[in-house]
This record gives C-alpha cells, structure tokens and sequence, in this order.
C-alpha cells in the first residue's frame, strides 16, 4: 500500500504531529522488530517511538502513514489531501503535485 507523509511533521523530528481523529483517516505505518529492507527505495529507512511503544517507519526522517481510502495496491489517493499528505520518492522527497 501507499505510504505518505504528513506537511505538520518535522523532518528528523522524534514525534508524529497526526493524533486523535487525524490518525483514523491516516494510521500510522509501523515496523516490525527491524527495518525492512525496500526494493528501488534509496532514502534512508529508519523509525521513531509511539506513544503506545511501536515504531512507526520513516523514509528520509519524514514519518509514514496509510490513507484510510486506498483500497488497493498503487491507489494513490490520498495524494495532495487539504495540500499537505504526499507521496515520497524513492529517496524520501515529498511529491508535492496533486494526482
């Protein structure tokens, strides 16, 4: 599924700023024990701590989310929601074009 970051976090930062009804529309992504390995990503793939002690993944410091709407692999959805959920690009870059 699509993973996209969010324009109100902070790039390197150690906290998500998506809370409370944010994260029913865009659940964070989390890893498991380790990083996992991406094909075609060269963006540096890490985490940082939840609230509830999971590891939610990032791409290039930018924390990760699903979009709720995306029902399938590829949809791409919530690209561009309210000008400030985006794609990465394989090196962690936000693609900041509407779909």
């Amino acid at each position: 599924m699509t993973l996209y970051m969010f324009d109100k976090d902070t790039k390197g930062g150690t906290t998500s700023a998506c809370e409370g009804q944010c994260l029913v529309a865009w659940p964070k992504a989390f890893m498991g024990a380790s990083a996992p390995t991406l094909t075609g990503v060269t963006g540096t793939v890490g985490s940082i701590d939840s609230a509830d002690g999971k590891k939610q993944l990032t791409l290039d410091g930018w924390p990760l989310y699903y979009w709720v709407k995306d029902t399938k692999a590829g949809d791409v959805s919530g690209q561009a929601v309210k000008g400030v959920w985006w794609v990465l690009d394989p090196k962690g870059t936000p693609i900041k074009t509407k779909s």
